[in-house]
């Protein structure tokens, strides 16, 4: 699926943003998800060169996901991520997905001001300052300093549904990748509901987004000790099993 960055530009113009176009991407990295120990997913993920958007530093993200021939007869997935954030606290301005799945076919946007998050159904939603949605949090994970993180909390938005968002360092872990073993961080990120009487914004929503928020999920990711940092393996628990992301190719 591609998505041209002239589509962002109308998005943010017709809304009164002005961001300068881009079409260099600063990473791309390429994932595996295996679900019960099968290859049943690929990811690529590109995060933009940094450019300006209200005077502000921000970067643009976007992933790609679908499925694996085997899997395309029991579960279908072609869904597509971006996010535009702020490169410094990793607030979130804009959001959007596109998604192809079995039962859904949904598009849906949210604009994002300081407390205001305004969704293309025209839904909305009162915010603390500097919210997140679950895309910028893995990003902020990537640059926030092991000694501070269990001390910070940071609000997340996942379609109308307030989180806390806290942080909790399990030590080091090395992971192989080919024939290379890396050192990494290894950190647990906990969702705990703020809005538990807020209805969704959407009735019906994608396989990530309906499973990333259960009070029954858990979150790990494993991010590289050295620079740039790369996420090198996430794993989420969806009922009833682990599903494990876990880095492939690296292109700059």
């Amino acid at each position: 699926m591609n998505k041209p960055f002239l589509s962002l530009l109308i998005v943010f113009s017709l809304s009164g943003f002005s961001l300068a176009q881009t079409n260099e991407f600063h990473e791309e990295y390429k994932y595996r998800v295996d679900f019960l120990f099968i290859p049943s997913l690929d990811i690529t993920m590109k995060i933009s060169c940094p450019t300006q958007l209200q005077k502000k530093n921000v970067k643009m993200l976007e992933f790609y996901t679908h499925t694996k021939k085997v899997f395309n007869h029991i579960f279908q997935i072609n869904n597509y991520y971006k996010s535009v954030y702020d490169s410094n606290n990793f607030s979130i301005f804009y959001s959007e997905k596109i998604i192809e799945q079995p039962n859904v076919r949904q598009t849906l946007t949210a604009n994002y001001s300081d407390t205001l998050v305004k969704y293309s159904n025209k839904k909305s939603l009162t915010l603390p300052k500097n919210t997140h949605n679950f895309f910028s949090l893995l990003m902020h994970v990537r640059k926030i300093n092991i000694d501070e993180m269990e001390k910070q909390i940071f609000p997340v938005d996942i379609e109308g549904h307030l989180y806390e968002a806290r942080f909790k360092y399990l030590g080091e872990d090395i992971i192989v990748v080919g024939n290379k073993g890396i050192l990494t961080d290894k950190i647990e990120i906990t969702l705990f509901a703020l809005n538990t009487d807020q209805p969704a914004v959407t009735e019906i929503t994608d396989v990530f987004n309906w499973k990333i928020a259960s009070n029954k999920g858990k979150r790990k990711i494993w991010i590289e000790k050295n620079k740039p940092r790369r996420i090198i393996k996430t794993e989420f628990y969806l009922s009833p099993t682990w599903l494990t992301a876990k880095l492939v190719e690296y292109e700059k």
